[in-house]
């Protein structure tokens, strides 16, 4: 004779084992989209990366640009008119 408990599961069981499922499901399709939005975030980051780096380049040349103006001859033989006028 086969005990009925083991082949016919319960209702109990049932529903458990539905919402055991469902929520399984839920958790998957939360991961799925949080998996979607590291996949943004992270080609974000990247393209903050790649500005930044552009913007580093672009400053390091300002800054050397800058530097030459202020050594050059014409800037040293220019400095009593701008200290005459107030400038720089």
């Amino acid at each position: 004779m086969v005990d009925q408990r083991v082949s016919q599961p319960d209702a109990h069981t049932v529903t458990a084992t539905e919402e055991s499922t469902g929520h399984a499901n839920e958790l998957r399709s939360r991961l799925a989209r949080s998996s979607q939005k590291v996949e943004e975030l992270t080609e974000l980051l990247q393209k903050r990366d790649t500005e930044l780096e552009v913007l580093r380049r672009e400053i390091d040349h300002l800054r050397q640009e800058h530097a030459r103006v202020l050594g050059s001859a014409s800037w040293r033989v220019t400095s009593p008119l701008r200290k005459l006028r107030g400038g720089v």
